[in-house]
């Protein structure tokens, strides 16, 4: 079964009080809309995010929580969250903080396992054109090895590692907007 998570309002075709929707197919061509998996909380709304399954089998989820952007989280900053799924992927359990404040709206955690040095790594919108790189070998205690500048770069970045039909090996940094 193939799981699609997705940010969205259920309440509203307007922007506001973000959730993260859920889909599951088996053939990626036809969907079923499942229940919402994450609601706002106290932290904030539930801002986008990505997961991986550690090599025991546990699907570990992260996400931004957006203090601020609801009456519930009046007075809070965005924080880096996680959540884990114990049914395969149909819920989910939020575990708490994976990464506190760094700037005002950081955001979009992407995490991969890179096997070359054993570790997780994350990469995270600061803000402006700004990114950073953290790294954990638990999935819990993160630390940011690398800040850098991508210019007109702005949000949801990823790093992935590209290899040539040749065998070539290339690491692409890219932000929503498609800088890279």
């Amino acid at each position: 079964v193939y799981h699609a998570y997705y940010q969205h309002n259920p309440l509203s075709v307007r922007w506001g009080n973000m959730t993260w929707g859920h889909a599951v197919s088996t053939d990626l061509l036809h969907w079923t809309t499942m229940r919402p998996v994450m609601y706002p909380d106290e932290t904030g709304t539930m801002y986008s995010g990505s997961a991986v399954v550690t090599p025991d089998g546990e699907r570990v989820f992260f996400y931004t929580a957006a203090g601020g952007e609801s009456p519930w989280s009046a007075g809070r900053a965005y924080t880096q969250r996680c959540a884990v799924s114990r049914d395969g992927g149909r819920t989910l359990e939020k575990q708490g903080l994976a990464v506190d404040t760094i700037a005002e709206k950081n955001r979009d955690p992407k995490v991969f396992y890179h096997a070359e040095s054993g570790a997780y790594i994350m990469v995270l919108w600061v803000e402006d054109a700004d990114f950073a790189i953290l790294r954990s070998t638990d999935l819990k205690n993160w630390t940011e090895t690398q800040r850098l500048t991508l210019d007109g770069g702005y949000e949801c970045p990823d790093l992935f590692r590209l290899v040539e039909a040749d065998g070539t090996a290339h690491w692409i940094f890219w932000t929503a907007n498609g800088t890279w």
